[in-house]
């Protein structure tokens, strides 16, 4: 009986068909992430632990730290994060469309740093941009690119950071925007919480 290598074209051509199934079936399972907060606690030796987590289609969930006393809500396409006692502040991760080309190439970060700047409240004057940044951080091992502008509002400065994650089939955006005064703080702190982002 003769046996044939699995390198022969007819098993090369299954072989390729069976990880483009694949490709297919995870991208379709990353689809399905729900931001939707579920809060899930655990005891690591004697010490209570939280975490968010979200439904991704799968058995495997993501997961994420908020920084530690900010409240949350959120749909399935927005999480939503506020710190205590403090007006004036939005944080937001949100889901994108993924856009027609390579996010990330000179022209995609140019769209993307536009994108951002229209983005400002209605009246937003003196937009001034403090960084461009590729990869400043990655997420769950996955490419960002930040945007961070500051602006003047009704008389007030604000600043604002935006994070882009690259996320097939799908963008994911982490945005942080405030008075100029609480800027640096609040920042460090939304900056620290996007490194437990788990599963995305």
């Amino acid at each position: 009986m003769k046996f044939y290598p699995v390198t022969s074209r007819v098993h090369r051509f299954a072989l390729l068909g069976i990880g483009l199934l694949g490709c297919t079936l995870a991208s379709a399972t990353r689809a399905n992430l729900d931001l939707s907060p579920q809060e899930e606690s655990s005891d690591l030796e004697g010490t209570k632990i939280s975490q968010l987590v979200f439904n991704t289609g799968s058995r495997l969930k993501a997961s994420y730290q908020p920084p530690r006393g900010w409240k949350y809500s959120g749909g399935s396409d927005y999480l939503d994060l506020q710190p205590n006692g403090m007006a004036q502040v939005k944080a937001r991760v949100s889901k994108l469309p993924a856009p027609a080309a390579s996010p990330f190439d000179s022209e995609g970060r140019k769209g993307l740093t536009e994108k951002v700047i229209r983005s400002l409240p209605e009246g937003s004057e003196d937009v001034k941009i403090l960084a461009e940044e590729l990869n400043p951080l990655q997420i769950d091992g996955k490419q960002t690119y930040l945007v961070e502008l500051s602006y003047t509002y009704y008389g007030e400065r604000y600043a604002c950071y935006t994070l882009f994650l690259e996320r097939a089939p799908e963008m994911l955006s982490f945005r942080l925007s405030c008075r100029e005064s609480n800027y640096q703080t609040l920042r460090e702190e939304f900056r620290r919480s996007l490194y437990t982002w788990q599963n995305l």
